[in-house]
């Protein structure tokens, strides 16, 4: 089932804006890892910093992340 362009884009803005909650370091970390599909190591290098602050940036943006997007994946899940 293909989904509906006015929704995608819809998502798309609800994703974009909460991202826009985050601070730089944590913005920029979880677009690398997550989005853009770079290795720890690699967002590492390009950030100028240790892989383990890489992985601290991720994870604290994604717990700040889930409760502005988890009804995304609840009404995905439901369709």
């Amino acid at each position: 089932m293909t989904k509906d362009p006015v929704e995608i884009k819809e998502q798309r803005n609800l994703v974009t804006a909460a991202l826009g909650t985050l601070n730089a370091d944590q913005r920029a970390a979880l677009v690398l890892v997550d989005m853009e599909g770079y290795s720890v190591e690699e967002a590492a290098k390009i950030l100028g910093c240790a892989p383990g602050t890489v992985k601290s940036r991720c994870a604290r943006g994604q717990a700040r992340l889930l409760p502005l997007l988890s009804h995304l994946k609840q009404a995905e899940a439901g369709s």
